[in-house]
């Protein structure tokens, strides 16, 4: 490897075997890197789509270990023209496995209930949909004219359920269900523009709602279906935008209002006008409310009444009780909202805010430099916050880097530590029209900002593995160290 080096992705869970872009100037290839072995393979050109698939009980000579679907051009194509793709597989070793035809879409992958090897569904630029089994060379047909599928929401998994495998499927204006050797199982409506499904596991039954018409506009007619019987019934006109909250149906109608209304055990809940989603917490319920063509305002109901939080929120807000509710202000400053005293701000100039409820903790990116795209990365706790809001002070953060960008920090659940790891940038340098775009020093923190390390400097990508050992595989693509390391943690 001589060029510059990114981490893309994991071929699995533990990080053994890993994808990593290598940029030569203008053109760039991927090699697979096994970890543990030190050694890698390079893979022709195209690109890697969707994730790695696995075969863990499949038997057979010379099976792979893991196979990376990949996507390659036919070629020049005439001006005017869209190019075509072909789907090839790639093993560890980099041995090549196709071509399977032509690619549209990039393709799904789905598991198989007998043994949990890893297969396709392909549709091609016709929308022609099949089940590819590379493990065995097997293509399978499905349906034609197909505009979107989900796999069915199933009760049981593994060798021993009952209920059958197969596929919803908006299938020429209808809204199919086919098994994964093609059989038409269910067919249902007309012009079907979208569907949502849940399942009720403790009677094990599916509900699917689909839409007869537009999902925007006017919106169209609402049908529920409950299986096994699959029989619909119109359930509401104008309505657009369905989906379910658990047991609920949520759909806004009428539709160019988006006015929610909730169906729920056959009981119909309506909102106040104007409110379009709601957010429960537990004895409190926040509604986003529709005031003007794209604004919105956020509402917070409780059992003696509802009240409007201004100023507005631009994030998800955190109940600390009944009346405090925490988060980022459109204004750039995070604090809590209380019905009586309005908004208490804590912290100044916040620009991104991940909230931890496991740990009643907030990671926050503030004080970001426009010029140099770069922050500071923090942590502070509840009993923290709601100190500084009883004293009207600035929150007692704990700094974890100085000088990172908003896309140079992850979390991660790492084995043996009760709270996740930060991984981020410090003093990174940005430049976006270089890949990588980030170099910089890499440190690794618990949330809580202890147990804090340097991993290294001038790094460019970073991904945490667990196997052979936890630690940060990363890559260098400056200076006599360029290439790929391992830092265990």
């Amino acid at each position: 490897m001589l060029g510059a080096m990114r981490v893309e992705s994991q071929l699995d869970w533990e990080g053994r075997r890993v994808i990593v872009r290598e940029t030569l100037g203008e053109s760039s290839r991927f090699h697979l890197v096994e970890t543990d072995q030190l050694t890698f393979c390079t893979l022709p050109q195209g690109d890697p789509i969707n994730r790695p698939m696995h075969a863990p009980s499949f038997r057979g000579a010379g099976v792979p270990k893991v196979l990376v679907p990949l996507r390659r051009g036919r070629g020049k194509v005439e001006e005017d023209v869209e190019e075509l793709f072909d789907l090839y597989f790639f093993d560890e070793k980099c041995a090549q496995h196709g071509p399977y035809g032509e690619l549209g879409p990039d393709p799904d992958v789905i598991k198989l209930r007998a043994d949990g090897r890893d297969v396709v569904l392909v549709r091609d630029a016709k929308n022609s949909l099949r089940l590819l089994d590379p493990w065995t060379e097997k293509s399978t047909p499905i349906a034609d004219q197909v505009a979107g599928y989900a796999t069915v929401a199933r009760a049981e998994s593994g060798p021993r359920a009952r209920d059958p495998e197969a596929l919803w499927l908006l299938e020429a204006g209808k809204l199919t269900q086919r098994g994964y050797d093609g059989t038409l199982l269910v067919s249902m409506g007309e012009n079907v523009s979208t569907f949502v499904q849940t399942l009720a596991a403790s009677a094990n039954l599916l509900r699917v709602a689909f839409l007869q018409g537009p999902n925007d506009g006017d919106g169209g007619e609402l049908y529920e279906a409950v299986s096994p019987s699959y029989a619909p019934v119109r359930i509401a006109n104008e309505a657009c935008g369905p989906e379910y909250v658990d047991t609920a149906l949520d759909v806004r109608t009428p539709c160019r209002k988006g006015q929610l209304v909730r169906i729920e055990a056959g009981q119909v809940r309506f909102f106040a006008e104007g409110v379009t989603r709601i957010f429960p917490q537990g004895d409190i319920t926040f509604e986003q409310v529709n005031v003007e063509e794209g604004d919105s305002e956020l509402w917070v109901s409780r059992k003696d009444g509802r009240a409007k939080i201004t100023p507005t929120p631009r994030s998800s807000l955190v109940a600390l009780d009944s009346e405090r509710y925490a988060g980022r202000a459109a204004t750039g400053q995070f604090g809590a909202w209380t019905l009586r005293a309005g908004f208490v701000p804590v912290l100044s100039n916040v620009r991104e805010t991940w909230f931890f409820p496991s740990r009643r903790r907030w990671l926050v990116l503030h004080d970001v430099q426009d010029e140099a795209r770069t922050g500071r990365l923090s942590s502070f706790s509840e009993p923290a916050l709601l100190r500084a809001l009883e004293a009207r002070t600035e929150v007692a953060l704990e700094t974890l880097s100085v000088g990172t960008p908003s896309d140079g920090y992850r979390s991660y659940a790492a084995p043996g530590l009760s709270e996740p790891i930060i991984i981020s940038y410090a003093d990174a340098r940005v430049q976006r029209d270089q890949d990588p775009a980030i170099r910089g020093r890499l440190i690794a923190r618990v949330l809580s900002n202890k147990l804090g390390s340097i991993v290294d400097e001038n790094v460019s990508s970073f991904t945490m593995v667990v196997a052979p050992q936890p630690g940060v595989l990363y890559a260098i693509t400056e200076g006599p160290r360029s290439g790929l390391w391992f830092a265990a943690l």
